[in-house]
This record gives C-alpha cells, structure tokens and sequence, in this order.
C-alpha cells in the first residue's frame, strides 16, 4: 500500500474505535482499504471485520470496489450505491470527506436519527465549514476534536463530532472551530488568513448571485476573523 496523504491519515486517527465504519462517499475505496488493512494488521481491533463502503456515483462505487478487489480485501467490505447514511442503519462510526460543508449538513439531516448511535463521525468539509458548524446545535452534535491539515497546498479542515449538546459557536470559532481556536497554533493562523483573503475577494468582487445579504454575511466573517488574528497581535 501507498503512504497515506497527511488528510487522510489524520481523518483515520481521528476516527474513534467503532464496531461498524462506514465510508461515505467512498470514492476510490482507500480510506475503506486503510481500515480493513489496519485491522488484519492488529491484534487489537479499532474497527470491526467489515466497513461499509458507500456512494451515491455508481463508477465511483466500482473503482472502490476494484480496488479492495486487487488488494484481496473485498469480502471485508459490503458495498452500497446510496444517499449519504442511508445503508448506515448498524454503522456507529462514519468518515465524510471531499465534500462541501452544505452537502455534509444535507447528508447528516437525512440520516438524523442514526446520530444518536454514533460514537464518532469525522467530517471534512471541503469548503463551507461554517455551514457545518453552524448546523450542529439542531442535529444534536459536538465537536469533540478537530485538526487543520495542510498539504499540496490546500488546507483541510477535519472535525471529529460525536453526540450531544453544541453551544452555538460565536465568531471566529464559527469559521475554524472552537478547538482549533483554542489550540491557536500556527496552522489554524495561516487557514484563517487565507479565509479572511477568501472573503475580501468575495466582497472585492461582486457576482451576480451575491446579494446584499451574502455581502454582509461576508463582511461579519472577515471581521470575526480579523479580529480573531488581533488577539495574536
């Protein structure tokens, strides 16, 4: 097996001992193939014997499914082409990376009433964290850790949640993550300044479908995260 990118084996160390993960949105199968490799590997089992590999891209589905075939690990995995948490009925671990915040919110609204049986989900939001964060107090979640991964010259925030009662987060802590803005270590400094020039080329640039309320939404974020930057100064 290749090395793991930085993201992923973050996410995988992240994601807390279960009895049933599930990969979702799969893609390619290689998180899948790092669990199922990690457990024949110990004799202590973080995860149980079979991890549910699912996607809602059929080809997607197929090249995971090639994958953990070559690797003689397929009869480890049961494998669904489905929305989101849908076959995650007896899952109480879940990875959701390489999608948006919003899609990420979408999927955990749909399979709501599986939350309460997880013990942990480690989520990925490739764009619109603050989405995800913001959602959390309604779905019944609480970031209990988080990390930033820089790599390739993309920063990856990953957010481990688990069951219980989110205080809505203010500020800055909206944006990066109330652990990460406690951490305050370098990473997390350099992923809120790339933000704040994310969004002074949001407010730089107008767009058609930008209305005056997106502007001032954009307008509050970059001030919380200026001000977030200050406290360093």
């Amino acid at each position: 097996m290749k090395p793991l990118t930085k993201r992923l084996q973050t996410a995988l160390d992240l994601l807390p001992a279960c009895r049933l993960a599930a990969d979702i949105g799969c893609d390619h199968g290689i998180a899948a193939e790092e669990i199922i490799f990690a457990n024949r590997a110990t004799d202590i089992l973080k995860y149980t014997k079979k991890v549910l590999a699912c996607d809602i891209s059929a080809p997607s589905l197929e090249k995971a499914k090639a994958r953990l075939t070559r690797a003689g690990l397929a009869a480890h995995a049961e494998f669904f082409c489905c929305d989101g948490l849908a076959k995650a009925n007896e899952a109480d671990g879940a990875l959701l990376l390489g999608m948006g915040g919003r899609t990420i919110v979408e999927i955990l609204q749909k399979g709501r009433s599986l939350l309460p049986q997880m013990r942990g989900l480690v989520a990925g939001p490739a764009g619109h964290a603050e989405a995800l964060y913001r959602a959390l107090p309604a779905l019944g979640l609480r970031v209990e850790d988080e990390r930033i991964v820089w790599e390739n010259g993309r920063f990856f925030p990953l957010v481990l949640l688990v069951p219980g009662t989110q205080r809505p987060l203010l500020g800055a802590a909206e944006e990066l993550g109330p652990v990460n803005c406690q951490r305050r270590d370098e990473t997390t400094l350099r992923y809120a300044a790339w933000l704040c020039r994310v969004l002074e080329k949001t407010l730089r640039v107008p767009g058609a479908s930008r209305t005056a309320a997106h502007q001032e939404e954009a307008a509050g974020r970059l001030a919380c995260l200026h001000a977030f930057l200050e406290e360093e100064r």
